[in-house]
């Protein structure tokens, strides 16, 4: 769900920073800049939280807060204002607002205070969130160890309150600058390291463990694991023998398709009968080391580490084409006797098997359909809230695997991450589900019967529709030929089985996160996030087909920087950077959000306005320059100085009945306003 907060601020220039700052954390926001418009605002619309200057023009956020409390309205309220008076505070404070922050502020502390408002209306959220000794008071914003106050800055409280939220994640670098940096100045992941490493040591300073932040190599960062808590994915008995899982939601699934196992082990023993005999054939050797091949990978992931050991060796004496010794083949029996009993151990109902012959009389469960679709319900969102990273969008993933309990894993490990997934055990079905679903990733197994996953992934990446799409191989091959060919017809990532939970989340959620970057690159311009010009054509061509079958007025707009260059060159570039960012927000906060609003060039930008007729547009053109003209910016030399530009607006029929016809008009236009000089620089048609 969207996060709306509204932004009551009448200062332009600390308007446009915070709505910045408030975007790249992915909340909605609305901005007013008087009293009067604020308090029309919270009464139209439903926001989250309320950000209020105090001195405002035609209400001030003191009578602001009064009136939305007698009103019982009990938004949270954030006071932001330049009055440092102890009496000035407690007026606030008893008008009814949460909290009281001064300017100037760190911003990383204002975001904290406001995730910290945020979080007290939502009652699915603890307010403390501990970890062995450590605890976090999100209301505070304080951290102690051991009862032990321990002095974080706001970059390292941010990271921890980030784990200990999703203590189970694995964030990489990048998934950390994306989630505790804006999207426009990230730094380095050199700095991500200097603060994990400032964290640390304050941790530990304060008495906790070294590795309480942990680093998974090659994937990230995580909460390590506590000394009290014996996180196993198999427990290991004296005897050296596995147990069934210790995992409870795994304890499910393994008692669903125990049957199924002893059935694939009863194909292995005939295997080893016939090979003890000297009458192998072919097709029944393939069987056995397809059999042995999926239990190596499976058994592992439902932690039976030493039965997927155990499974690998038998694997490879059906892979043999030598003949075997005697020696060998009662190796091969006595490995194939240990899976028996291991898989035959503490089991819960006292009909467990015990022997093969007992494990015939089970019954085998498998999948009503090869199709299967989860969507998390409401209650797995809710649940999964305190422990993983809730997402605006799900994202949907399709899995294609020839072991139902292999896609049954998978649904159980990844549908509380808020995943759609859909599960496919037949290739066969994969083309008609992939255009039907439309995933945002894929994970393939390597071996399946017909079409493998690798026949899978090249025919994706010859695909024009989904050749972008990430792909992930799950695979209990661990040859380097085979790994090297999987990432030669393009797979984006490989996970071994047997699958680590932690391991394959992290994977997936760093694919998806890399994947939404790369489009979002390909549609918005990092620098303003307004969309790029190639995005932008065929959005202003529908809007203006769109008008003409509606008989609905169309307006285009072309608005350009005057003398920027200049500005780069005395200025420098950061403070060129800055007034495009501002234009950019500002053009947002202007115009309607079902306007098309585009970077067109260096410092050119293009409206498309449907439903506006030619006398609006300029109307609301001159309210745009209004504001922009009363901005003022700082150079890289502490000068101040404000930017011009010109605009040109066309009009559909009036000026033209096609895209080409009114982008000359509107060219045309821009060049006239040039030239005139005009203090309101745009210039009407005729």
């Amino acid at each position: 769900r969207t996060v709306k907060i509204l932004l009551v601020e009448d200062d332009p220039s600390i308007a446009d920073l915070l709505n910045q700052a408030l975007s790249n954390q992915h909340y909605l926001v609305d901005v007013a800049t008087d009293g009067q418009t604020g308090w029309e605002l919270a009464d139209a619309f439903d926001y989250e939280l309320i950000v209020l200057d105090l001195v405002l023009p035609k209400l001030d956020g003191i009578s602001f807060c009064r009136q939305r409390r007698q009103k019982k309205d009990f938004t949270p309220i954030l006071l932001l204002t330049a009055q440092n008076h102890l009496d000035r505070k407690i007026q606030g404070l008893d008008a009814g607002a949460d909290d009281y922050m001064v300017k100037p502020f760190d911003m990383a502390e204002l975001l904290a205070r406001i995730r910290a408002l945020l979080r007290r209306g939502k009652d699915a959220l603890n307010p403390i969130l501990e970890w062995g000794g450590l605890s976090l008071e999100p209301d505070k914003c304080q951290v102690t160890y051991q009862g032990k106050l321990l002095k974080l800055t706001a970059k390292e409280y941010e990271l921890l309150e980030l784990f200990l939220r999703n203590p189970q994640r694995i964030f990489s670098q990048s998934a950390l600058l994306d989630h505790l940096w804006s999207f426009d100045q990230p730094p380095s992941e050199t700095a991500v390291r200097t603060q994990i490493k400032g964290l640390r040591r304050k941790l530990k300073q304060a008495g906790a463990s070294s590795d309480l932040i942990e680093t998974v190599y090659g994937l990230g960062y995580r909460l390590g694991k506590l000394s009290n808590q014996q996180e196993h994915s198999g427990k290991v008995k004296k005897d050296g023998k596995n147990s069934k899982p210790a995992n409870p939601s795994l304890n499910a699934l393994w008692e669903k398709y125990r049957s199924k196992y002893f059935q694939r082990l009863q194909v292995i023993k005939q295997g080893l009968e016939a090979l003890e005999s000297g009458n192998l054939e072919e097709d029944l050797r393939h069987q056995a080391l397809r059999e042995a091949h999926t239990l190596a990978g499976s058994l592992g992931s439902f932690g039976f580490t030493h039965a997927s050991t155990y499974c690998r060796q038998l694997e490879q004496v059906f892979q043999t084409q030598e003949k075997l010794t005697s020696s060998a083949i009662a190796n091969a029996n006595q490995l194939l006797k240990e899976l028996y009993e291991q898989l035959s151990y503490n089991n819960v109902k006292d009909s467990a098997p015990k022997s093969p012959q007992e494990s015939q009389n089970f019954h085998s469960i498998s999948p009503e359909s090869n199709l299967t679709t989860i969507t998390p319900s409401p209650s797995v969102w809710e649940h999964d809230s305190h422990n993983s990273s809730s997402r605006e969008t799900v994202a949907k993933i399709m899995a294609v695997d020839d072991d139902p309990q292999i896609l049954d894993l998978l649904g159980n490990l990844l549908e509380p991450w808020g995943f759609q997934l859909t599960l496919l055990s037949d290739p066969q079905q994969f083309w008609q589900s992939l255009i039907k679903l439309a995933p945002d990733l894929l994970i393939l197994d390597v071996e399946m019967p017909v079409l493998t996953g690798i026949d899978l992934c090249k025919s994706v990446r010859n695909d024009p529709t989904f050749h972008s799409i990430p792909i992930l191989f799950l695979s209990a091959h661990h040859d380097v030929k085979v790994i090297q060919q999987v990432f030669s017809v393009g797979a984006d990532d490989y996970v071994s089985k047997p699958i680590v939970a932690p391991e394959l989340i992290a994977r997936v959620q760093n694919r998806l996160d890399r994947d939404r970057y790369r489009r979002q690159l390909e549609v918005l311009d990092p620098l303003t996030g307004l969309t790029n010009r190639y995005q932008s054509i065929p959005k202003l061509l529908h809007l203006l087909n769109l008008a003409k079958r509606q008989n609905q007025p169309w307006c285009l707009m072309l608005l350009t920087l005057d003398h920027f260059p200049e500005v780069n060159q005395r200025y420098g570039n950061q403070t060129g950077e800055q007034v495009l960012r501002y234009m950019g927000n500002l053009l947002k906060q202007t115009f309607r959000g079902e306007d098309v609003i585009a970077r067109w060039g260096q410092k050119e930008f293009i409206l498309g306005m449907y439903d506006m007729n030619y006398q609006d547009a300029v109307a609301r053109l001159t309210e745009f320059l209004e504001r922009f003209r009363q901005t003022s910016f700082l150079g890289a030399n502490q000068q101040k100085f404000q930017v011009t530009f010109s605009a040109g607006v066309a009009a559909y029929p009036h000026h033209g009945n096609n895209f080409d016809l009114l982008y000359q008009g509107a060219d045309d236009a821009l060049s006239q306003a040039k030239n005139q000089g005009a203090s309101i620089r745009y210039c009407q048609l005729t």
